[in-house]
């Protein structure tokens, strides 16, 4: 039952009608099943239906056997990942056998396990703006030029109100990046930045560099989908709120932030301005003493310009660390050297341009403590550009 004959063999090769027996021969008989049976198991974390089974007919010609492709969909309505844990691959025989990839056939009944990752957590800090907005004042300070790109994005006869927002605790580490990168490229997401380059840190509590803006956006929908379990809560979609989930660096130039949505995305320049003083006008990362801002930041005259492990300076007052210093950090903004005045309800920037507002100092991009000024608006680079010493924070709604 559920065998059918395909060929008869003589020492190997397949017999055809002229042959001519002359003498005592053995002979055998080549056969193929009509229908093959996938059973889904679990390797940990994860629930399985009630009937974990599929059955496919096997093809008449060869090749007989039923692909991964053509199941891989149906396999997934096969499984519940528990809480927190998130599908990362399928594996053929055993939960230490071959991982399947859309080309992988069936010729025969066979155990598929479903592998599991934990998804990472990121940690964040919620900000309530005040009630009646941020009302920009004059500087009372002495700043190093009269440039207007010193004074930041809460001037003098400016209110800005910001709904609440969760603003990561630290930048994004390379263990967060690549754990999520990981899973994504698995699930469809295309990044353009290069693991192997020279410039891309390695060491895993170290923040996450020498990426582009748009790399951020197609990272921030793939690890919202790796959090929710789904693309409904992508931030980033092409052109409009209905647009395409974008999973691919390349599209990120046509992004659409939908901030309805719950998923990961870049801060707002306001967003990072604000939270990054700690709700207080501090010149500098957490201190209006310069004296004291080696405490709070890592900077070109204490860094032998190098990236340090996230956290290992002190917090500001919201908790937040590393707001200046170590790397830079994308926002979601063009950038724009003009900032509008009057009453704005969570700004975004100029509505196009050319670049991509970039806040916060690195370990080589200011020279002197005088200059990690948290309100310094520096000049931006094009999204598609990768820094060595540029990365990001993540933001989200509460």
């Amino acid at each position: 039952p559920n065998f059918t004959i395909i060929a008869w063999k003589r020492n190997g090769t397949e017999l055809q009608d002229t042959f001519q027996f002359r003498g005592n021969t053995i002979i055998s008989v080549e056969t193929r099943q009509t229908n093959v049976t996938i059973t889904i198991k679990s390797a940990g974390h994860v629930q399985l239906s009630s009937d974990p089974t599929i059955t496919k007919p096997t093809k008449s010609t060869k090749p007989y056997g039923v692909t991964w492709s053509e199941i891989k969909k149906e396999a997934k309505t096969k499984i519940t990942c528990n809480p927190g844990y998130v599908l990362a691959a399928w594996k053929k025989g055993s939960i230490t056998g071959k991982e399947l990839f859309d080309i992988d056939d069936f010729e025969e009944d066979s155990d598929v396990y479903a592998i599991t990752q934990q998804v990472p957590v990121s940690d964040g800090v919620k900000v309530t703006p005040p009630t009646g907005g941020i009302t920009g004042h004059a500087v009372s300070y002495t700043l190093p030029t009269a440039d207007a790109s010193w004074k930041g994005v809460f001037i003098n006869g400016r209110t800005v109100n910001l709904n609440d927002y969760t603003i990561g605790k630290y930048e994004v580490t390379v263990k967060l990046w690549n754990e999520v990168c990981e899973w994504a490229q698995r699930n469809g997401y295309l990044f353009e930045f290069d693991p192997k380059s020279d410039d891309t840190p390695t060491q895993p509590n170290q923040p996450m560099a020498n990426i582009s803006w748009t790399d951020c956006i197609a990272w921030c929908n793939a690890y919202t989908e790796m959090t929710f379990g789904n693309t409904e809560q992508c931030v980033y979609r092409t052109g409009s709120p209905s647009g395409k989930v974008i999973k691919q660096a390349f599209h990120g130039d046509k992004a659409y932030c939908d901030f309805s949505k719950k998923g990961y995305r870049l801060p707002t320049e306001a967003e990072w301005e604000y939270a990054a003083m700690g709700g207080r006008p501090y010149r500098w990362a957490g201190t209006n003493n310069e004296d004291q801002l080696k405490n709070y930041a890592w900077y070109k005259e204490n860094s032998r310009e190098k990236t340090h492990e996230v956290g290992t300076k002190k917090a500001n007052k919201y908790g937040i660390y590393d707001m200046t210093g170590n790397v830079a950090e994308w926002c979601w903004d063009w950038y724009s050297e003009e900032t509008p005045a009057g009453n704005q309800t969570d700004p975004q920037g100029a509505s196009s341009g050319s670049y991509r507002v970039v806040r916060g100092g690195s370990v080589v991009f200011l020279d002197s403590a005088k200059n990690i000024t948290l309100s310094f608006r520096p000049e931006s680079p094009r999204p598609e550009f990768r820094l060595q010493y540029l990365g990001l924070r993540l933001a989200c709604r509460p």
